[in-house]
């Protein structure tokens, strides 16, 4: 009679066990099913707006010639880094944190209700420094009212690293290779000095120079659209 009712005791705990870890394996599934449900969500997400900004870039820039052969790519660099701001965003689930102005006005860009003044600018290799000073003049208060300036990643990268290099060793590094400029070393650091910009007022674009160009930019978008996809799998891998 003992060993009968131990018998009975020990299916029933065993039954119990059962129907726990089967209760487990539903919610863990439940959750997956609901996170794949989501970020199906978020990929359709950033994949239309990357859609709509290639579609806004090609037809209300640069098939209707916006800026001319000089000004395009700095419309095609505010439109696109909009989207592809927002898009890396949205992938992850976030809203999206960029609205593009677009009246031609000392605001480009507002990134997280932060004013932002985009310079895509490589004549006279100023790094786009000497557009900021320009801009600045014609509005002196915009860096005090809270206004960030954003450039090329590319170039806010060659600043960077510029203002890294002291004088001393500035004065012995080759110029002939054309991979350091001692005139730019001296043009980024006095730029800096005289205290109407710090380096912290200005941010680096999510592109390059090169990226924005009328000849590269739907290349652009599908690089990031393939970047997007890439960041979509690793977040459903984690799920």
């Amino acid at each position: 009679m003992k060993m009968s009712f131990l018998k009975v005791a020990k299916s029933d705990q065993e039954q119990a066990v059962a129907s726990w870890i089967n209760y487990l394996n539903q919610v863990r599934l439940d959750k997956l099913m609901n996170a794949i449900d989501t970020q199906n969500i978020n990929f359709e997400k950033a994949m239309h707006t990357l859609k709509d900004t290639v579609e806004t870039i090609n037809k209300n820039i640069i098939e209707r010639n916006r800026g001319g052969l000089k000004g395009m790519h700095g419309f095609i660099a505010e439109a696109a880094q909009v989207g592809v701001g927002n898009a890396r965003e949205e992938i992850k689930g976030k809203a999206p944190i960029y609205e593009w102005v677009n009246d031609n006005g000392p605001v480009d860009l507002i990134k997280n209700g932060v004013d932002i003044q985009q310079k895509f600018v490589n004549s006279g290799n100023h790094l786009s420094l000497n557009a900021i000073k320009q801009h600045l003049e014609k509005y002196p208060d915009y860096i005090a009212n809270g206004g960030k300036y954003q450039i090329p990643r590319d170039h806010y990268e060659k600043i960077k690293d510029l203002l890294s290099i002291p004088k001393d060793k500035a004065n012995k590094m080759p110029t002939s290779t054309g991979e350091f400029s001692l005139k730019q070393w001296q043009e980024v650091h006095d730029f800096f000095k005289d205290g109407k910009v710090d380096f912290d007022d200005i941010e680096p674009s999510d592109l390059d120079y090169k990226d924005v160009q009328v000849n590269q930019i739907n290349h652009t978008i599908d690089n990031e659209k393939a970047s997007i996809k890439d960041t979509d799998n690793k977040i459903r891998e984690k799920a």
